[in-house]
């Protein structure tokens, strides 16, 4: 009889969009590799509700296999009222999935062994009742880093008293996915939390031939130029937009040679980097494409000559493994730059800086003027993720789930 594994998330690949990319494929892969999964998720089948304009739907219990080519895995879908609201939808689908697993599991309709938590710390507080009323074991991997600015007014103190309730409830294993993280939960709370690499998938050990790149770049007019590679979420309030147009006016001030290729969504982000640009006079300088089929990213990366990174908090994240593991120098500037001791190094396997579009420019500058300096810190990069691909990560979480 396989193993079973009850994963909550926010995270997981939605149910006709089961793909197998990123850091959330792991549910997906456990499946594939014969663990029968069920994933607790968010439910998306929804019904429009016009005539009450605060709710936008209500959902109804599934329990289905979306996924033909992967009986192992099991969506469980909780009925849930929908709101304009991200953060009451969350709090509505942490009552709702309690109360549906205690109803699965007095029908014996489901069993598992292991519980696997992570990305909110809602989904957290789920996996700590489950864990007290099932006494399995709790996998719990916490919510991305989020500022002190998160957790003021009500909102944040309820966050805040989540997350302390989740430490309390302690789950059997903790890890994060940046060592910085890690380190600040370990302080905190007094516990071992562990750090695990974000890793890459086998997308990226196809190789990129010479003809492909080229064709890539004349079709997106990029041939000749030195490729800056911006690619991810492009929230306004993230102060993204800002920086990025700041850093892009002084590159083109100081280089004629020097294209930024944005790969991101977020309409209100992207028009208003759009209007910066175009305000700087820079906007020629500028390549935009819509958001690309995920088996195609490495032949983007490939394509650009450094990648760029711009996060609110930390500098860990899949655009930068990415980067290292396609052979290219990458850029990550974030407020903790200063903070890691571990795997990421700056000037050695990557390049981290502060939210400062004069360092970013330096930066920059130098990646392009100084090959022996671009190759090392590309070559050394290569060498740090290399190991942690998804053989490893199968590996590790299987053990994490049922040897120890």
């Amino acid at each position: 009889m396989s193993k079973k594994i009850l994963r909550i998330t926010k995270g997981v690949p939605r149910p006709n969009d089961v793909t197998t990319y990123g850091r959330h494929a792991l549910t997906p892969r456990l499946a594939k590799i014969g663990y029968t999964t069920y994933a607790l998720t968010m439910n998306p089948i929804s019904e429009s509700i016009s005539s009450l304009p605060l709710l936008r739907s209500i959902t109804k219990l599934q329990i289905s296999k979306f996924d033909k080519n992967n009986d192992n895995l099991i969506w469980i879908l909780p009925p849930t009222i929908r709101t304009g609201s991200s953060f009451v939808n969350e709090i509505i689908f942490c009552i709702s999935s309690i109360l549906t697993i205690l109803f699965l599991l007095l029908q014996k309709r489901i069993s598992f062994d292991v519980i696997y938590s992570s990305q909110t710390f809602f989904f957290g507080l789920i996996a700590g009742i489950l864990k007290i009323i099932t006494k399995k074991r709790w996998i719990a991997e916490p919510s991305d880093p989020r500022s002190d600015d998160l957790y003021r007014g009500i909102k944040g103190k309820i966050l805040l008293i989540t997350e302390k309730i989740v430490f309390f409830l302690s789950p059997d294993y903790v890890f994060a996915v940046d060592p910085v993280q890690a380190k600040q939960y370990s302080n905190k709370y007094k516990r071992k939390v562990t750090f695990f690499p974000l890793c890459y998938d086998d997308r990226f050990k196809t190789v990129i031939k010479d003809a492909e790149i080229e064709k890539f770049r004349k079709q997106n007019k990029l041939d000749g130029k030195i490729v800056i590679l911006f690619a991810g979420l492009m929230h306004p309030h993230y102060n993204r937009v800002d920086i990025l147009s700041e850093t892009a006016k002084k590159v083109c001030e100081a280089h004629d040679n020097i294209q930024f290729l944005i790969v991101a969504h977020n309409k209100d982000g992207l028009n208003l980097l759009k209007k910066r640009i175009k305000e700087f006079g820079i906007e020629n300088r500028f390549v935009f494409i819509d958001w690309m089929d995920h088996d195609e990213i490495p032949l983007l990366i490939k394509s650009c000559d450094i990648s760029l990174n711009i996060n609110y908090l930390y500098n860990i994240s899949t655009k930068i493994t990415e980067g290292m593991i396609m052979n290219r120098p990458t850029i990550s500037a974030a407020p903790w730059f200063d903070q890691y001791d571990e795997f990421l190094k700056t000037e050695h396997n990557t390049i981290l800086t502060p939210l400062d579009p004069n360092i970013i420019t330096e930066k920059i500058l130098q990646l392009t003027t100084d090959q022996e300096y671009r190759e090392k810190i590309a070559k050394n990069g290569y060498k740090t993720i290399k190991p942690y691909d998804w053989d490893y990560e199968n590996k590790l979480f299987v053990d994490l789930f049922f040897h120890q």
